[in-house]
């Protein structure tokens, strides 16, 4: 990282040189976990299992040391797969707010509530 003045005309601070070698394994971990993430969410309806199977095909050992645990990358997928579906009604009372929305199929309602 180089810190420079307010007008960029001047670096203050250099680079700082690193004295340990660079960690390939862990670098490699993050780029599968991303493709796994990316894949959660273009598939929203594929369980998570078959998602980590898929992305752990082609990992090397040093890749495998350093990805997370199962239960950890299957609830990583879970989130990912849980983003932007509507939030679950936690009494009767939300059930009458569903919008036409996530009601219907074709244009009919299927949801049928009682009004207040």
């Amino acid at each position: 990282m180089v810190w420079t003045t307010e007008d960029k005309t001047e670096v203050v601070h250099g680079p700082t040189e690193h004295s340990h070698p660079s960690d390939c394994g862990t670098t490699k971990a993050l780029q599968v976990v991303d493709k796994m993430k990316q894949q959660g969410s273009e598939n929203k309806e594929e369980f998570p299992c078959p998602i980590i199977q898929k992305g752990m095909l082609n990992v090397d050992e040093e890749t495998a040391l350093k990805m997370p645990r199962r239960p950890t990358l299957k609830k990583t997928i879970q989130r990912v797969q849980g983003r932007g579906c509507p939030v679950l009604p936690s009494s009767f009372d939300d059930y009458i707010s569903i919008s036409d929305e996530y009601a219907s199929i074709n244009g009919q309602r299927f949801l049928l509530c009682p009004m207040p």
